[in-house]
């Protein structure tokens, strides 16, 4: 809990804070949750560069709060959200029950692309509301203690934002062989990786930029009476631990298999559940066929993951960008949605603006 009164801000009278935070991709998927946002197993991602939000929290000294605003719209879809995210981290920070709130945010990226935009979203926002803090506190600097609170905060508003506040590679969720790892928020783990998978590259290839047909809360759900579901979270934390030692070591093989069963496990699990819509679009499927087939043909380390939807994310390191993105262009391209690709990268993490 914060050590601030809840009329903080008064003598400030308005105070505004401005992050960009990129959104991020699982290698190891977080899917299945506990209450109060804890996950049912470990995840671990990579952060991009060129997808990212950039929003800017505004904060006005009210001694009632105000219906938040969201780019200038008491009404803005997103704002049930935020006003519920707002309400259940009012505890930690009091001085929110004396403010009107202004959220000013604009992605980099379309929605319904295959990148989380919520990731990226609660991830700036709680980086803004940190540096708030910090500024009413009198403290200076934006260190590991800093980060590790974004994190927890950005987890209360989507699981996967606690892992975009950290450039490079993030674990979120308590994994017993890696130290410091726990269910609150994530943790970097860049520094005991080879450096060339810093320079992974991912090609978005978008089959579908529809909404997605399952969200994920509901696919979280899916998984409280999966038949599956134990036998999964026993074998994330697997495959987790199997890929931090691939990415240790830099085995690209090891790291293409693990990602490629990682992402084909996840439909397995989605296909497998009651009443559920196959996500998965024929182009997704002659897509990873092609993909598996220049893999074959050429000897080059590609390889793919793909989230709860049609969209496939090419994944290969920037070394061997020439080739792959000439395959991307010529095979993949015309398998998309008006030909739609975004080329993107590991990047560096969250800038202040």
């Amino acid at each position: 809990m914060s050590s601030l009164p809840v009329d903080a801000l008064k003598p400030f009278g308005s105070i505004s804070a401005a992050w960009k935070a990129p959104s991020n991709i699982a290698l190891i998927k977080y899917w299945g949750k506990r209450p109060n946002q804890i996950p049912q197993n470990p995840s671990l991602s990579f952060s991009l560069s060129a997808c990212y939000t950039a929003t800017t929290l505004s904060l006005i000294y009210s001694e009632v709060r105000k219906p938040i605003v969201v780019n200038g719209d008491e009404n803005h879809p997103f704002m049930p959200k935020l006003t519920n995210f707002f309400n259940d981290i009012e505890i930690n920070f009091p001085f929110l029950a004396k403010a009107s709130i202004s959220v000013i945010t604009e992605n980099s990226f379309p929605h319904s692309v295959g990148i989380a935009s919520s990731a990226s979203s609660f991830a700036s926002l709680a980086l803004c509301l940190c540096e708030i803090e910090q500024r009413l506190l009198g403290n200076e600097g934006f260190g590991s203690d800093f980060l590790q609170k974004a994190s927890s905060v950005a987890r209360i508003g989507s699981g996967s934002a606690s892992r975009s506040v950290y450039g490079g590679y993030q674990v979120w969720g308590y994994l017993a062989e890696l130290p410091n790892s726990t269910n609150d928020y994530a943790i970097p783990v860049t520094p005991s990786i080879d450096p060339k998978f810093l320079g992974l590259r991912d090609a978005v290839l978008v089959v579908s930029t529809k909404p997605k047909s399952l969200s994920s809360s509901n696919g979280h759900a899916l998984m409280v009476d999966h038949p599956y579901a134990e036998a999964r979270y026993a074998e994330a934390k697997l495959s987790l631990n199997a890929l931090l030692k691939a990415l240790k070591k830099g085995d690209l093989s090891a790291f293409i298999n693990l990602c490629e069963q990682e992402a084909l496990t996840l439909h397995g699990l989605i296909m497998s559940s009651r009443t559920t819509p196959m996500l998965l679009a024929p182009e997704s499927l002659l897509m990873i066929t092609k993909i598996r087939e220049f893999r074959q043909q050429t000897g080059l380390p590609v390889g793919f993951t793909i989230d709860a939807g049609p969209n496939i994310h090419l994944l290969y390191l920037e070394s061997h960008a020439p080739e792959v993105e000439s395959f991307a262009n010529a095979e993949l391209k015309a398998l998309c949605e008006n030909g739609y690709v975004i080329f993107d990268k590991c990047g560096t993490g969250p800038e202040r603006i």
